[in-house]
């Protein structure tokens, strides 16, 4: 993941998102929807940052899965608070027919 993401003096985790059985994120509305989760997951407290799975090439060949890397404001050294982890998966949007499922992962 380091080749993708670097490191940082901060706590990070990964959103890791499939998209819906049948459907891919190189569908532009699977696209824009990832792109909208993104969006609100970077607004929540203490996320300093959000990458963007497409710019930063960790979505998989087929393009059922992404991966969005989370930086926080928390020192390496201290622990994310579970709230603050959960908090990014939670704060997009999730409409059924156009959505990705999401799960925190921690790095």
């Amino acid at each position: 993941m380091d080749r993708h993401f670097g490191s940082s003096d901060h706590q990070s985790a990964q959103i890791v998102f499939e998209a819906p059985t049948g459907t891919s994120f190189k569908d532009p509305a699977k696209a824009a929807a990832l792109k909208q989760s993104l969006t609100a997951a970077a607004t929540v407290p203490g996320v300093t940052s959000v990458s963007d799975p497409m710019r930063s090439q960790t979505v998989s060949p087929d393009g059922q899965t992404a991966v969005a890397q989370v930086q926080f404001s928390t020192a390496k050294n201290q622990d994310v608070p579970q709230a603050d982890l959960d908090a990014p998966v939670l704060a997009g949007p999730r409409p059924a027919a156009a959505g990705p499922t999401a799960a925190p992962d921690s790095a």
